[in-house]
Order: C-alpha cells, then structure tokens, then sequence
C-alpha cells in the first residue's frame, strides 16, 4: 500500500512506466519526488493523468514501488 510522505513546496511526484513489451502483463511503475523542480527554468516535457480519471466500476490496479495501487480502467489503459 503506498504510504503519503509529505513533499517540499517546490517539489512534484512523478511516475515512470516501465516498458514492458506484454500487453497482459502487469503495469509496473516508479513513483518518486523530483525536489527543486518547480523552481527551475529547465522543467522536462511530461504528462499529467489522474490516478481517479474514469469510473470505479471497473477497478484495475497497477504495480507502484513493489506495491498494488487501484486505479480506474481508463487510468489503467493509458498506461498500456
């Protein structure tokens, strides 16, 4: 279960994606802080989904740091 760990003011979370060229197979990701970023002139291209984006009835569940993490079905195909 992901454990909330508060974050300085000019950090933000980022989750990477590891490829993974199975498409049955579980959605595996990193969660990490990228502390300073919001106070830098360099900031990188990135995209921005909600973890909640689309409905409940379907929950599906990804692979965050070792841990399950629900997430919504749409949330989950994006990420295929």
């Amino acid at each position: 279960m992901y454990v909330y760990e508060p974050l300085p003011e000019d950090s933000i979370r980022l989750l990477r994606i590891k490829p993974n060229p199975n498409p049955t197979a579980a959605v595996e990701c990193e969660l990490f802080a990228c502390p300073g970023i919001l106070n830098s002139d360099t900031t990188g291209l990135y995209e921005a989904l909600s973890y909640v984006w689309g409905s409940e009835a379907k929950p599906r569940s990804i692979v965050v740091n070792g841990h399950d993490l629900p997430i919504g079905d749409n949330l989950h195909s994006a990420g295929k």
